[in-house]
C-alpha cells in the first residue's frame, strides 16, 4: 500500500510485527512465459498428495476460481459459497485465488526450489464476501 493508506491504518498496524519489501519474485514477470507458468503449476501440481486430517482453511474475499489446477483438489464446490446468494461463488477478478493459495501452498519459491512431495495437510472452503 502506499504511506497514506498505512497512515490510515493505524489502529490495524499497531497488530502487525513488522513491515517490510516483498521478497524477490519466484520468476518476473519477462523471465515467465505462458508456457513457463503452465510448467511450472503442472511440476508443481503433480506434486501434491492429500493428507486429509479435517482441518479447512476459510478464505474471505473475491471468491476462488476452484479450476485453478493448484486449488481445485482441495476444495469442494459444495465448499463454494457467497454472502450474496444472487453472486456466483467463483472468483470475480483473482484476488480470493490468489489467496486461497497462499493459504493452501504458502510461498511457492521454497516448493519450486525442491522435489519433495507437497503435502496437503488441510482443505481450503470460500466465501464470497466482496
Amino acid at each position: 500500500g502506499s504511506r497514506s493508506m498505512l497512515a490510515r491504518a493505524i489502529e490495524l498496524l499497531n497488530l502487525v510485527a513488522q513491515v517490510g519489501p516483498a521478497d524477490r519474485p519466484l520468476v518476473t514477470r519477462q523471465e515467465l512465459t505462458l508456457g513457463g507458468a503452465e510448467a511450472l503449476v503442472n511440476e508443481l501440481s503433480a506434486r501434491i498428495e492429500l493428507d486429509d486430517a479435517g482441518v479447512s482453511v476459510l478464505v474471505l474475499d473475491t471468491g476462488v476460481a476452484r479450476a485453478h489446477p493448484l486449488l481445485e483438489r482441495s476444495i469442494d464446490e459444495r465448499d463454494m459459497q457467497s454472502l450474496d446468494p444472487n453472486w456466483p461463488a467463483s472468483d470475480s477478478n483473482g484476488h480470493g485465488t490468489a489467496m486461497a493459495g497462499l493459504a493452501l501452498l504458502g510461498d511457492l519459491r521454497s516448493l519450486h526450489e525442491g522435489d519433495d512431495p507437497i503435502v496437503l495437510r488441510h482443505r481450503l472452503e470460500s466465501v464470497k464476501i466482496i
